[in-house]
């Protein structure tokens, strides 16, 4: 199959209302907005690519105003995304210039797709890209299985670059677990840097009559949650929640606790590396939980933990929205009842001020964490300064 060029504009610059739909307290861009739009696009290409007919793809974003029912796509397969790659941010967003969406599919593999979406502002007429995301969408069949895709056809060397480097990004995505901290212990220079953070800590406290002095922070006490029910406008075109939603809920916890962290409204400068782990049902609740994990100058990264907490994993049945009424047989505890779907990382940077309080772990926990930011932040820097 060809590449299917899609766009989207958001006409800030002449739509009065869709610019106060978007805007935040303090004049900007809501962020989180754009991070869903993104990724409703993304699946709109996606099944453009698959089905070979755009026509029958719903909208899978309602927003406050106008909002219409979602119906029920009928169709032989099921895209879902799972995973996008760093979304970065060039240059800050303007509210009254108008953004432009631009995306196709630019790699495809057996039952997975990746497709690319750039975000342009107007500035005059000039049109500058702002923001490039990286999505990877999967086809699964009505038993859940892989469902085979498509191939694209390569007409020319700019699509043949491209599909080298989804393959390339595709190969990435397969080894960086390898070298996650989640199997692998921290390297050399990390270990020295914890061992030099242990030691630090215990200086400042000493110096600071047994407390930590004002420009540092525990770890634990930078956190914060929501939880929020899953409601039915908030679906996609296969009546589980669409996964724009929940990028942008997260969105607006990490950037809440960073303004609270810090005292300054942040500016986003990314989205790290995300994965959907598991459909969220409507009906559903979702705790997500932030906490800040490094900091460096007025640098900030942010990790958002989305968990379902549902009724259908201690009822013994959900239908038709009534509940069956069971007697508990041992004491309450929410960790049985839960299930990770998502973990969000966000960098932001404080303007205006030269630096924030410094976080300080304190478990082991949180210095994996801290170690895990802290090489989020790096890897950030050094694409920033490039």
């Amino acid at each position: 199959m060809v590449h299917i060029f899609q766009l989207k504009k958001l006409d800030f610059a002449k739509n009065q209302t869709l610019r106060l739909n978007y805007m935040n307290p303090f004049g900007g861009v809501r962020i989180g907005f754009i991070l869903e739009e993104l990724d409703a696009l993304a699946g709109r290409i996606a099944y453009s690519h698959a089905l070979g007919n755009s026509s029958i793809i719903s909208e899978v974003i309602v927003r406050p105003k106008n909002d219409e029912p979602v119906k029920k796509m009928e169709s032989p397969i099921t895209i879902v995304t799972a995973s996008c790659e760093r979304i970065l941010l060039h240059s800050n967003l303007a509210i009254d210039k108008s953004l432009q969406m631009e995306g196709n599919v630019t790699w495809v593999g057996t039952s997975s797709m990746e497709v690319c979406i750039k975000v342009f502002q107007f500035k005059g007429e000039e049109k500058v890209e702002v923001m490039q995301s990286f999505f990877n969408m999967v086809a699964r069949d009505k038993s859940n299985k892989s469902s085979p895709l498509p191939p694209l056809l390569l007409n020319n060397d700019e699509e043949r670059r491209l599909f080298a480097e989804g393959e390339e990004n595709s190969r990435r995505r397969k080894e960086s677990s390898k070298i996650s901290l989640d199997n692998v212990p921290p390297n050399e220079e990390e270990r020295q840097l914890i061992h030099q953070l242990h030691i630090q800590m215990k200086k400042e406290i000493q110096k600071n009559g047994g407390n930590l002095p004002v420009q540092f922070a525990n770890m634990k006490d930078s956190s914060f949650e929501s939880l929020v029910l899953m409601q039915p406008q908030n679906r996609n075109i296969h009546h589980k929640i669409f996964g724009g939603y929940l990028m942008r809920k997260a969105f607006e916890l990490a950037w809440s606790s960073t303004f609270v962290y810090s005292g300054v409204p942040p500016i986003y400068i990314a989205l790290d590396e995300t994965h959907f782990l598991a459909p969220i049902e409507i009906g559903d609740s979702v705790r997500f939980s932030s906490q800040i994990s490094f900091t460096s100058g007025n640098n900030i990264i942010v990790n958002v933990v989305a968990d379902v907490i549902s009724p259908r994993y201690y009822s013994k049945s959900v239908e038709e929205g009534i509940i069956s009424v069971v007697k508990p047989t041992e004491p309450f505890n929410i960790s049985k009842f839960k299930k990770t779907t998502n973990i969000f990382r966000f960098a932001f940077r404080c303007p205006g001020v030269d630096s924030v309080r410094q976080i300080m772990p304190q478990s082991y926990d949180e210095t994996i964490t801290f170690v895990e930011g802290r090489r989020i932040f790096q890897e950030i820097q050094s694409l920033v300064k490039t």
